[in-house]
């Protein structure tokens, strides 16, 4: 397993520890204050039922169910961003992590490495034989590695510059397959699975 997944799984499990902490502590919180609100709603509109005996009792619960809709949707977003908050702080850590190894001699050989199981991704288990696939890397690595890159690859790959993946490397072949190892990629599937693992669910009333 390469280090850039590994802090990322770090990332996965640290955050899903923390967030379900959190959580939960915050649906017991809202849950109590969603039961607090709901009896106060039924005690206003049972008082209006009383008071005026030929109420139209349909729209009371339409009313009623109204509310308790607005209360429990304002849970969910609390939820929501409390998750994103969390998320967003360790997200910070990791890539803090993330970019100290791309910054180490030790990521050098990872890149290169990313390059070749892309090629190899591509030609099926073989390293692709399609000319001069395109290999996009930043600007930053590109310069870096520019006579590593050569002495590994000689002139069978054409390297091209990616402002957007951070690190890693998209190999495209001439035929417009495509491989995404950059590590924008990783984190991104990594966020996308956790946002889904953790999403606020409804609150039982």
């Amino acid at each position: 397993m390469d280090r850039i997944q590994e802090k990322l799984n770090s990332f996965e499990k640290t955050v899903n520890k923390e967030v379900m902490e959190e959580k939960a502590e915050l649906e017991e919180e809202i849950k109590k204050e969603t039961a607090d609100r709901l009896e106060e709603i039924r005690k206003k509109y049972q008082k209006a039922a009383d008071e005026k005996f030929n109420i139209n009792l349909r729209q009371i619960e339409k009313e009623v169910n109204g509310e308790i809709w607005a209360d429990n949707t304002d849970a969910q977003k609390r939820i929501l961003d409390k998750t994103n908050q969390i998320i967003n702080d360790i997200m910070n850590a990791v890539m803090a992590g993330i970019n100290d190894f791309m910054n180490s001699d030790g990521y050098e050989g990872y890149l290169i490495s990313t390059i070749k199981k892309a090629l190899t991704q591509l030609g099926g288990g073989e390293v692709v034989r399609t000319t001069n696939p395109a290999v996009y890397l930043t600007s930053k690595d590109k310069e870096r590695f520019a006579d590593a890159l050569v002495q590994e690859f000689q002139d069978k790959i054409d390297i091209q510059i990616n402002y957007e993946i951070i690190g890693g490397c998209i190999v495209e072949s001439e035929d417009g397959m495509i491989v995404d190892n950059s590590i924008r990629n990783k984190i991104g599937e990594q966020k996308d699975l956790l946002m889904y693992n953790v999403r606020p669910r409804s609150i039982a009333l």
